[in-house]
């Protein structure tokens, strides 16, 4: 049972609070404004939710917080974009550039004149990795005595701690994509297709207000789950890699996959997943406030190697935060990334095996002294199904 509501009253409240939080920055490092940038592509509509709770269904936007005003302002070209976000925003101060026929960024530099004069210091979240390098341009030649300072490692920190509300909107994603799965049970056996599978349990969180996200296959034994063939059908010796992506309607991505098989595993293959599962346990318990990239990453390599495994380097990243974007910050390989409480992390050990084998198993977590939490009630990552 959730401890908390969430509902949009309750999101109201939590995107309030973030964006007191990145006044505060804006006010540590003598900031006039933030100006954030976001795309309608997974992995890039982060800031807008988090900072108003909307999502970017395509195109880009700027969002703009003052030092001041709780609400930010979202300016972008589509009307019909604007109607959109209006839905479901915590902000009222939401602008289309159509009518008047100018780009965006023409209306960000009249908003970035009146608030700053053209002189001083200005944060950019993600402004060096999205905008437009006409936007770029065009805001350089704008404002040569304005200073414009990344914020975006910074801003990341803030958002990499979870608020209880949060971490509750992770916890119910976790609950429905284990709901995905005992339909994955339900539905999967030998001749059947599976795309057809995976596609009834897109429907089932599509009706849950899931718009980004896919549900993927490995049926390789290699750590690549990828779109399936339409007319690929399950097969009684397949070895079965399902595994979801995908941000829930409150704007949190979640990941976690699961094994299956038809038959006993061959041995091998159980020595391989045998290896997955001690990782995702082991590592899971040293996932304390202060533990690193490095230590997890090593740690990995090491439980693999115990098992008689020949590692021969790493298919993804170990770990990494997770939230408003799949990843919300900072790079994966830096080994000196600490942990810390209340984050939460996607974890899945990438130790990759001689032969281009792994097993993509992994599960979202929340950082507590005593370890790392699951968020799902998920009870185990390997299941036997039934073959008829």
């Amino acid at each position: 049972m959730s401890i908390l509501t969430l509902d949009r009253t309750a999101l109201r409240d939590d995107v309030a609070r973030r964006v007191l939080a990145i006044q505060r920055l804006m006010k540590e490092r003598d900031l006039k404004l933030i100006l954030a940038v976001s795309s309608g592509a997974p992995s890039q509509t982060g800031w807008i939710r988090y900072l108003t709770g909307a999502d970017l269904w395509s195109g880009q936007a700027y969002i703009i917080v003052e030092r001041d005003h709780p609400e930010p302002i979202v300016v972008l070209w589509s009307n019909y974009l604007a109607e959109w976000l209006s839905s479901m925003a915590t902000t009222t101060r939401i602008e289309s550039t159509l009518e008047r026929r100018i780009a965006p960024i023409s209306r960000v530099l009249e908003i970035v004149t009146d608030l700053t004069g053209g002189t001083g210091r200005i944060g950019t979240l993600n402004f060096n990795r999205s905008a437009l390098v006409g936007d770029y341009h065009a805001f350089a030649k704008a404002f040569p005595r304005l200073e414009l300072v990344d914020a975006t490692d910074q801003a990341n920190l803030i958002r990499q701690i979870k608020s209880p509300f949060e971490i509750e909107a992770m916890r119910e994603t976790g609950r429905t994509l284990v709901e995905g799965f005992r339909i994955f049970e339900e539905q999967a056996r030998p001749g059947r297709r599976a795309l057809e599978i995976s596609g009834m349990i897109e429907g089932f969180l599509r009706g849950k207000g899931y718009n980004w996200g896919r549900a993927k296959y490995s049926l390789d034994q290699r750590p690549y789950t990828l779109p399936v063939d339409p007319a690929r059908t399950l097969r009684d010796d397949d070895v079965i890699l399902f595994q979801y992506v995908f941000q829930s309607s409150l704007g949190y991505w979640y990941e976690v996959a699961r094994l299956y098989s038809f038959v006993p595993l061959p041995k091998d293959t159980e020595r391989r997943y045998a290896a997955m599962d001690q990782a995702m346990h082991q590592i899971a318990k040293m996932c304390r406030p202060g533990a690193t990239y490095g230590m997890i990453s090593e740690a990995s390599d090491r439980i693999f190697r115990e098992h008689g495994l020949t590692v021969v380097g790493k298919h993804t990243e170990d770990v990494h935060s997770i939230g408003t974007d799949i990843s919300d910050g900072p790079p994966w390989y830096k080994n000196e990334w600490e942990l810390q409480e209340n984050m939460v992390v996607a974890l899945h050990p990438a130790s990759l095996v001689e032969g281009d084998l792994a097993f993509f198993i992994c599960e979202n977590y929340v950082i507590t002294p005593a370890g790392a939490e699951p968020l799902s009630p998920l009870q185990s990552f390997y299941r036997q199904l039934p073959a008829s």
